[in-house]
């Protein structure tokens, strides 16, 4: 379920930006402005919750393939438990 969360609102991310840039009033293209910003608060919080999580292969290779910047995530996301371990020592 959580990895559904986080999928919905990286897709949010990506698109919200041009559905700003394509909406004709100003009080539409706020309102999605606004709801970008919030929903990269709640990716931020799901995030902080779980940095990396125990998934099968087929959840991860959904993951790999369905969720833009995947990859790059994870990648940041071990490098910074690397550097926590490194200071830590």
């Amino acid at each position: 379920m959580r990895s559904l969360l986080t999928s919905v609102q990286w897709r949010l991310i990506a698109a919200l930006p041009k559905m700003a840039q394509a909406a004709h009033h100003d009080q539409l293209r706020e309102a999605f402005e606004t709801h970008l910003e919030e929903t990269k608060g709640h990716l931020k919080r799901v995030k902080e919750a779980v940095e990396l999580s125990i998934i099968d292969q087929r959840k991860f290779r959904f993951m790999v393939d369905e969720v833009p910047n995947f990859a790059t995530y994870i990648m940041g996301a071990m490098a910074r438990r690397i550097r926590g371990m490194s200071q830590a020592m």
